[in-house]
């Protein structure tokens, strides 16, 4: 069960990644464009704002769980890492269920939300606020799967210190 969890977990992680980066390069597309037609054609396009704005949203709840998997986020973790071993588990584990409980608490008041706001239409591209509100309860599951497999891969990561990679990078 383990093994096809982590399993299930690498492939949306890899999912994840894939579609941030499509996300990625469409936006840069879109947003060059209306650069492009507003400052050199002096014809501004009225929809690559509204739509960046929104490939935007995407990217950046999605790209949260690959972040996670990377150890990308801020984390202060002073007091943590002078706690001893068992009690630096439990703190940890304390922590990461209690991200998993907010996340779990985000995707439900997203899918009472959603559907509330989804007979109102954007603006400018005309679709339902629907889809990009959709990318908070994605983002969030995303994130939970990517936690779990974080309390089963990793329960007890290695303190950080960061003066010592600091030294490092700045040496090499």
């Amino acid at each position: 069960m383990r093994d096809h969890y982590l399993t299930f977990a690498d492939a949306t992680d890899r999912l994840a990644r894939a579609i941030v980066i499509v996300l990625m390069a469409v936006m840069c597309v879109v947003v060059l464009a209306g650069v492009f037609w507003r400052y050199v054609l002096n014809d501004a396009l009225t929809w690559t704002e509204e739509a960046g704005r929104y490939l935007m949203i995407w990217m950046g709840f999605l790209g949260v769980a690959p972040a996670l998997r990377e150890g990308g986020h801020v984390a202060v973790d002073v007091l943590l890492n002078r706690l001893p071993g068992s009690s630096r588990r439990a703190v940890i584990l304390f922590v990461r269920l209690l991200c998993v409980a907010f996340l779990a608490t985000v995707v439900a008041a997203a899918f009472l939300l959603i559907p509330r706001i989804s007979g109102q239409i954007t603006p400018v591209l005309g679709v339902s606020t629907a889809w990009p509100y959709l990318a908070i309860p994605v983002g969030s599951l995303l994130t939970i799967i990517e936690m779990g497999a974080l309390m089963i891969r990793d329960p007890d990561p290695p303190p950080q210190d960061i003066e010592n990679e600091a030294a490092m990078a700045v040496r090499s």
